[in-house]
């Protein structure tokens, strides 16, 4: 007798092409075999005992056989139960015969049962986590801010669509008792510019994507590289990367906050802007007001003539693009249509829509990768928007970062260059809305 068995199993209800093999001593017992099993068939078998398999001797000759071939255990005519104390020498006196199944495994009926049962709870698991996820645009975060303090006291998020407003002053009552009995206890709330993609797609209809992102957008074709040809230019680059180079070195990019990124992102705004000192300048933190929103944007960038008009805005985001990309969506659409909402009632008398079209730019960056947004008004008022990710991705611990450092500067540039050369079209939109023709029917301001 060999030192060991080969022998070749098939679970009941698997085509031939499932078989599978298992090397056992002879001297071990079925009991011992049904374990073997188990153990190389770990998936098959799981939160299902040894004990609970059935094994059957059988000889089903795989031999021009039809691999793809169900074997039901009612089929074979020839079967052997064997016993969990049996030796297999008893069993197998002799050596197995090749290309050969030699054992039938069969699963218990109530071990099926439980098993279906686990997988039906699983699925009621599934889906009440796919619920939560279908509804997870429900759930806002509040930062409240106790005056006078000017700071966030504590954030709150909850479910907006099953919280009432009493409870809602019944969470500030909890961290601040002593307002507990104050009549005149007002609460404000105060939205800034940030919106959810899908609910920005839903304003403008973007795209008929159920969950939009920025391939859905039309692609901002055509961006180009400044030849960066004059002493100014090659300067400012060259501060560039002995910035960048600087920040290498003293700051942690393993895992960089968004304050981090914001430093390597303002170096790159700042020597790109500063090449047109005379008509741009860089802001930060300037507070920016439109239909949809308000609040503060991270860098913007500005014609000298009047600081009012925001030519191009830049939002750094650590994660998710696609909420910076909304955000910026809403920001242009205030930025362009400022204006508007200064226009008084008789501005619907039927005259005449004296309008130009105008253009504004946004970027969303979390220093590595940058996202290039532009936004037109048509002499409608309507807006359209163009979207591209700059094929290029920084990586400052790489050995490449110059080469890619100089490559989105020069794109930089250029984009800053349309954000120049948009000064004019600004100024006629605003000389027109001026005009004496229409002084007396429309409010005073620029965007």
């Amino acid at each position: 007798m060999a030192d060991s068995l080969l022998l070749f199993c098939l679970i009941h209800g698997k085509p031939l092409s499932k078989r599978f093999s298992v090397k056992i001593t002879p001297t071990a017992t079925v009991d011992e075999l049904k374990e073997a099993i188990k153990s190389e068939k770990s998936n098959d078998f799981e939160n299902i005992d040894a004990d609970k398999l059935t094994l059957w001797r059988v000889s089903i000759p795989t031999i021009n056989a039809n691999e793809q071939d169900e074997i039901l255990f009612d089929n074979i005519t020839t079967k052997e139960e064997l016993l969990p104390d049996d030796e297999l020498s008893d069993t197998f006196d002799r050596k197995p015969p090749k290309k050969t199944v030699h054992i039938m495994v069969q699963i218990s009926v109530e071990s099926r049962q439980g098993s279906d049962q686990r997988v039906a709870e699983l699925c009621q698991r599934i889906q009440q986590l796919q619920e939560v996820i279908d509804n997870r645009d429900a759930t806002c975060s509040f930062d409240i801010i106790v005056k006078p303090d000017r700071k966030v006291s504590f954030s709150w998020m909850t479910d907006i669509n099953k919280i009432t407003l009493d409870e809602f002053r019944k969470r500030i009552f909890t961290k601040y008792p002593q307002f507990d009995d104050d009549d005149y206890l007002k609460i404000y709330f105060i939205t800034n510019a940030q919106r959810p993609a899908q609910l920005t797609n839903d304003k403008y209809g973007i795209t008929d994507a159920a969950r939009p992102s920025i391939g859905n957008f039309i692609p901002f074709d055509g961006i180009q590289s400044d030849p960066l040809q004059t002493p100014l230019h090659q300067t400012n680059l060259q501060e560039l990367i002995q910035e960048v180079r600087t920040r290498r070195l003293g700051l942690n990019m393993n895992d960089p906050t968004e304050a981090t990124q914001s430093i390597f992102v303002a170096s790159f705004l700042l020597k790109a802007t500063t090449i047109f000192h005379e008509e741009l300048y860089l802001a930060a933190e300037k507070y920016l007001s439109g239909r949809l929103g308000n609040g503060p944007v991270d860098y913007s960038v500005h014609s000298r003539q009047t600081n009012d008009y925001v030519l191009g805005v830049t939002e750094v985001k650590k994660e998710d693009f696609n909420q910076g990309v909304a955000q910026n969506v809403v920001q242009l659409e205030s930025a362009l249509t400022q204006r508007k909402r200064k226009r008084t009632r008789d501005d619907d008398d039927g005259g005449e829509n004296e309008t130009c079209p105008v253009k504004s730019y946004r970027i969303v960056t979390d220093s590595k990768e940058w996202i290039f947004i532009e936004c037109t008004m048509d002499e409608d008022e309507s807006v359209f928007y163009r979207v591209s990710r700059l094929p290029e991705v920084i990586v400052y611990r790489g050995h490449n970062w110059e080469d890619q450092c100089t490559t989105v500067f020069r794109k930089l540039v250029w984009l800053i260059t349309l954000m120049k050369n948009e000064i004019p079209a600004r100024n006629k939109y605003h000389k027109k809305r001026a005009s004496p023709s229409t002084s007396n029917k429309r409010g005073k301001g620029r965007i």
